[in-house]
């Protein structure tokens, strides 16, 4: 099992103990998230974030790029992702969602609904850069490269350089 975490965010002391605990109980998931507290550059909280438990939510949600757990509460099977390739590295940005959907259409995904982590949200996030352009075109580019594949279509993040670079500037 691989656990994630960002540099800048924070483990909850009894994280690694939950989420265990409840891959070893539903033998069926896959990847488990969890919820998070978000906190400013301070460590001072602002708030509390849940998401879906159930696996068919949590798709919907991927597919469609609403709100989903955050990338550092994430608890992943280490050989069902490898076997499916890892993150690809043709996301910039993104990379989470793009591995959980695949994750996701292979096997169950489930949710803590309490906080597993702390999230530090501040101006200088790698998701900022940009104003947020980058992370929001390669969230795109994810969801529009899951719905070729469900559609028999050739996923363009597996294609040449050059097939992949066409497809982003006709994203954009």
């Amino acid at each position: 099992w691989v656990a994630r975490l960002d540099a800048d965010d924070i483990a909850l002391p009894f994280r690694f103990r939950d989420q265990l605990n409840f891959v070893e109980a539903n033998l069926n998931v896959s990847l488990l998230g969890g919820g998070c507290i978000e906190i400013d550059e301070f460590g001072i909280g602002v708030r509390n974030h849940r998401y879906p438990s159930d696996h068919n939510a949590l798709m919907k949600r991927l597919r469609t790029i609403d709100k989903y757990f955050p990338h550092s509460s994430a608890f992943f099977n280490r050989q069902i992702a490898k076997d499916l390739g890892g993150y690809n590295r043709r996301f910039s940005r993104s990379q989470d969602l793009d591995l959980w959907l695949r994750i996701g259409k292979n096997g169950k995904i489930a949710c803590l609904d309490a906080p597993v982590i702390k999230l530090r949200k501040h101006g200088n996030m790698i998701s900022n850069t940009d104003g947020g352009r980058s992370q929001a075109l390669m969230a795109m580019c994810a969801v529009i490269c899951y719905h070729w594949r469900e559609k028999g279509l050739s996923d363009p993040s597996q294609a040449d350089e050059s097939t992949w670079r066409k497809f982003l500037n006709w994203l954009e």
